[in-house]
């Protein structure tokens, strides 16, 4: 007992000695770790209403609730992806081009998330009902479109963030595995009370719990972002004088030659059935089981723990495996608990251990994901001379000409 007593101690001593002032050898304080983990949440919040706004046949608002079909949904999204492509390549020019003094990152994250909030908020305002389908189907897609000019550069600023808050490594795997504990209680709150929630207005199938409950919690969301915009430092290694205009040409050549962007990217392209099975637990309840609302929401809460765990060992796990064969086993697992998935698809408690085992084997992506990029863009600058942080975004779009095959798959299921 007293052995503890004294570790509780020494914990609240350190953490109050480096509250302000980093450890020796580390950039930044516990102040700014917690700073920037709180804001998360907020990001979190907003997102969790945005994101309701996919064009996707697992969207519950826009398939379920709207009524627009999946293929014309797949139609739609195609559209919207040759449209995105202008704005991505802006976005990222944008980011790695225009000086500000707050930094590269924070004034985006300052400034994106009301013009997230307003039009997400107009979207499930639109009269639906007294809409023909036609009418429908173009407002969703107008709205889609003006919000992707403004939900990624919110999200990305965000999580590009702790890219440049400091210079070490693994200083950043902490950072990362310490705010995602923090900011992934936002998706355990959501996952455990909007459905509970839902009941008052109707369900997840009725509108009116999406003007209602979700501008709600996106309003508070909005206010905690501030929290990171204010309460964090951009460290880039990178001198004053210097001035950086790319070209998407020119970004394409440089990052042409960084063979961790293609690895990392074609792991993403080729693991999109991975990102598809996250619907079945919501199908599950929500057709099979829809007066068990309750139940679904401890259910959530239970999955969304999985991440906690998982987010707790990632610092170890990487120091011992490397962010690489992390990654490679994480995948190897995950394919074996998804595959396990239609043998049990009748039992939903096994649906639900399986669901935990899967998130908890995922979750470490959180960590491990954000490192790899972050060692991306530091060997990126080491090769080359060069910062790019948004351009790899714009020479991502190449995966989105394989996104509108893929997407095809959903739809026609």
């Amino acid at each position: 007992m007293n052995k503890v007593r004294q570790k509780a101690v020494s914990a609240v001593n350190t953490l109050a000695v480096h509250w302000k002032t980093p450890p020796l050898g580390k950039y930044v304080s516990y102040r700014e770790i917690l700073m920037y983990g709180f804001g998360g949440m907020g990001v979190q919040f907003v997102l969790f209403f945005s994101n309701q706004i996919a064009l996707t046949a697992t969207s519950f608002l826009v398939g379920n609730t709207i009524g627009i079909k999946p293929m014309h949904l797949q139609y739609m999204a195609i559209v919207s992806t040759i449209a995105g492509f202008g704005i991505t390549v802006m976005r990222s020019y944008l980011i790695d081009s225009v000086k500000m003094k707050m930094g590269k990152f924070r004034p985006w994250l300052a400034t994106m998330g009301f013009p997230t909030l307003v039009i997400s908020f107009v979207f499930v305002w639109l009269p639906y009902d007294t809409m023909p389908y036609a009418r429908k189907a173009i407002s969703v897609l107008i709205c889609f479109v003006l919000l992707q000019c403004f939900s990624p550069f919110f999200s990305q600023s965000f999580f590009d963030l702790v890219n440049v808050m400091s210079p070490n490594s693994h200083e950043r795997t902490d950072i990362v595995a310490i705010s995602s504990i923090i900011y992934s209680f936002a998706p355990s709150l959501t996952g455990a009370f909007v459905p509970m929630l839902s009941t008052l207005t109707g369900g997840l199938n009725n509108i009116s719990t999406y003007r209602v409950i979700h501008p709600a919690i996106a309003v508070i969301g909005l206010a905690l972002s501030f929290l990171a915009v204010k309460g964090t430092r951009e460290r880039i290694v990178v001198a004053r004088t210097h001035v950086s205009h790319f070209k998407f040409s020119d970004a394409l050549r440089c990052v042409a030659k960084n063979k961790y962007f293609w690895i990392t990217s074609l792991a993403g392209w080729l693991g999109f059935l991975e990102g598809a099975v996250g619907v079945i637990i919501g199908w599950t309840f929500i057709y099979g089981y829809p007066n068990r609302m309750g139940t679904y929401g401890l259910a959530t809460s239970l999955i969304g723990n999985a991440a906690l765990w998982a987010m707790l060992l990632s610092p170890y796990a990487i120091r011992t495996l490397g962010k690489r064969n992390l990654l490679i086993w994480c995948n190897v697992a995950n394919i074996v608990l998804i595959s396990a998935f239609y043998p049990f698809y009748r039992n939903i408690y096994a649906l639900i251990a399986l669901y935990f085992l899967n998130g908890f084997v995922g979750s470490f992506s959180v960590v491990y994901g954000p490192g790899i990029n972050a060692d991306m863009r530091d060997y990126q600058q080491y090769f080359t001379g060069e910062r790019i942080d948004g351009m790899f975004g714009a020479v991502g779009i190449i995966g989105s000409f394989v996104g509108i095959f893929t997407g095809m798959v959903l739809p026609t299921i």
